[in-house]
């Protein structure tokens, strides 16, 4: 515990100096969206999704001492044999990742600000983030219990609204577990919830990346099962990446409430696709699993980064259909907004 403490200290210390008291407080009030550091020491800021470049540099030995010190808060080195470092910065507000040699010839570290406030349904529709024909196609998915994926590219506020939906006024008597691998849902307003997160002890025993990847799949998919033993109406999951999606799709299948989670992808049938690669992590033939995917995943909601407001929008509700063996594609249909087909 006082060897975290000392990291912690390190890292809120070195930073401060590095950039300046001002962007620390912007940085944690998310002014910024976002500081990074490549390994050329030159240093960059977002806000509102424009980077603008600092005039400073730092030093690679110091931005080494910033990636060792986050390493330690989670109770690990960073070496040759595991170079990459993720974690969350809740004492920021942020998460971190951040890599050593051999990855790169010097460290680097980027830190993401996440939201300090739960945006609300109404808010997206009082914003302009989301028309009323796609809220309506939302209401009823949530109303009906049914599963949804928010799609989006990196920081197009994905897990944002599906913090939102966690609010809905439909949810607020069920029971909601949260599983995330590192903490961003808030859940605010919410009293019947458990939020879970991935152990990072478990985590980091890895001795490679290819290793941490499947220790993450299986803690995600010990919390998964987890949370089926706690009598949920609803899963929530932080993006789905790999070979823990099977559990959560096989819970979904099988009728144990609804669920909603995040996904990466710029078009719901690329989604559909991925999801499939997902799969492919966990069992020997992923195509026997197109008709469930199809089921069990009954609507998407695609989000779309506002580069204005440094927010998300909403483009379009869609729904699966199916797989077209013909063309080798997955069929979806538009039930709201932006048509799948022009995206």
């Amino acid at each position: 515990m006082r060897q975290s403490e000392e990291a912690r200290a390190h890292i809120i210390r070195l930073l401060s100096d590095l950039i300046g008291e001002e962007i620390m407080v912007m940085l944690t009030t998310r002014q910024i969206n976002d500081v990074s550091c490549n390994p050329d020491g030159q240093v960059f800021i977002k806000i509102k999704n424009e980077r603008t470049k600092l005039y400073l540099k730092i030093d690679w030995e110091v931005s080494a001492q910033i990636v060792s010190y986050v390493a330690d808060l989670m109770g690990r080195s960073a070496d040759d044999t595991s170079a990459i470092v993720e974690a969350a910065l809740p004492f920021l507000n942020a998460r971190f990742v951040g890599g050593m040699p051999p990855h790169t010839d010097k460290p680097w570290w980027h830190i993401r600000s996440h939201a300090r406030e739960s945006f609300t349904l109404q808010s997206y529709l009082d914003t302009g983030r989301c028309d009323r024909h796609c809220m309506n196609a939302i209401n009823g998915a949530i109303e009906l219990r049914k599963s949804v994926a928010i799609i989006g590219v990196t920081g197009s506020g994905k897990t944002g609204f599906l913090d939102a939906l966690g609010g809905h006024p439909a949810r607020r008597d069920e029971r909601t577990i949260v599983i995330e691998e590192i903490p961003e849902v808030k859940m605010q307003g919410v009293d019947n919830k458990v939020l879970m997160t991935a152990d990072p002890r478990r985590i980091w025993h890895g001795k490679n990346e290819a290793q941490r990847f499947r220790l993450v799949a299986e803690e995600m998919n010990r919390l998964v099962r987890a949370a089926l033993l706690a009598d949920p109406d609803c899963i929530m999951m932080g993006e789905v990446r790999g070979g823990e999606f099977l559990e959560l799709l096989k819970a979904i299948y099988s009728g144990h409430g609804s669920a909603m989670f995040t996904g990466h992808a710029s078009h719901p049938a690329d989604f559909l696709h991925r999801a499939e690669m997902m799969l492919a992590e966990a069992v020997a033939d992923s195509r026997a699993y197109r008709n469930m995917l199809c089921t069990a995943i009954q609507t998407i909601v695609l989000v779309k980064r506002d580069t204005e407001r440094g927010s998300g929008n909403i483009v379009g509700v869609y729904q699966p259909i199916g797989y077209n063996e013909a063309q080798g594609s997955y069929v979806v249909s538009t039930l709201a907004g932006k048509s799948h087909l022009k995206l």
